[in-house]
């Protein structure tokens, strides 16, 4: 999507705002003075396939009502679970922490990185 922005998918730490001038910059500025009405979440699957991999591309619904969809789905053998990412919009009163898919099973919105979030295991 055009309007796609560090922000939205959850990497803001990777554009240096404070730097006078880059290209883009005052596009990235007028787009955070604007409500944020979707983002890129990590969902943690329960109760799902047996081959994950079929949640790709799936509705997320909150009672009956569309809030996105599954855009990765895959077994982490490191965490043991059922982990993925997807596109996320707002209700009412903001961002849902849990959503079901279209075929019943419960997605669990989760901070990324899913594993060594901290880099203790990449540094030593």
């Amino acid at each position: 999507m055009p309007d796609d922005t560090p922000a939205k998918l959850g990497m803001s730490w990777a554009v240096d705002t404070a730097k006078p001038w880059f290209v883009g910059k005052r596009a990235l500025e007028r787009m955070d003075e604007l409500p944020m009405s979707r983002r890129h979440v990590g969902l943690e699957f329960t109760h799902g396939p047996s081959d994950i991999a079929e949640l790709r591309g799936e509705p997320l619904l909150v009672g009956d009502t569309v809030v996105g969809r599954v855009t990765s789905a895959e077994h982490s053998i490191a965490l043991g679970r059922a982990i993925g990412l997807g596109w996320m919009r707002t209700l009412d009163d903001g961002f849902p922490d849990r959503a079901t898919t279209g075929s019943g099973t419960t997605a669990m919105v989760v901070s990324t990185p899913f594993y060594d979030p901290d880099g203790g295991r990449m540094r030593g």
